[in-house]
């Protein structure tokens, strides 16, 4: 009985190369992803202390909270150009909220993703 291809030798070689890109692939992917989300969590929590930290001098002291609100700002790493509003009071000066936005680099992917809270 004769063979159709011939030789079968170097078909798992082109199957492990196809299995090989994909892989990679879905580790770029899990990469990006995962700093993406690392970047986030932080971001949170810096915020999330900040504006506790605010709230404490709340509606009594606004200069005194702003100033605490800023401080744990820059403490946890978030920057004068990383905030977009904040922190501001609303509601009877009883509530303080605060918005930041950051350009996250990637490693995978060629254009940066803007994380923002």
């Amino acid at each position: 009985m004769k063979k159709l291809f011939g030789s079968s030798c170097g078909q798992i070689a082109v199957l492990y190369a196809g299995i090989i890109v994909g892989l990679v692939g879905a580790i770029a992917l899990c990469t990006d992803v995962g700093v993406i989300y690392l970047n986030w969590h932080r971001m949170q929590k810096a915020v999330d202390a900040a504006v506790l930290a605010g709230g404490a001098g709340l509606p009594d002291n606004i200069p005194g909270a702003t100033a605490a609100t800023n401080f744990y700002l820059a403490r946890n790493g978030i920057a004068a150009p990383d905030v977009i509003t904040g922190p501001t009071y609303s509601n009877g000066n009883t509530q303080i909220s605060v918005t930041v936005k950051r350009t996250v680099p990637l490693l995978f992917r060629p254009r940066p993703r803007i994380t923002q809270l």
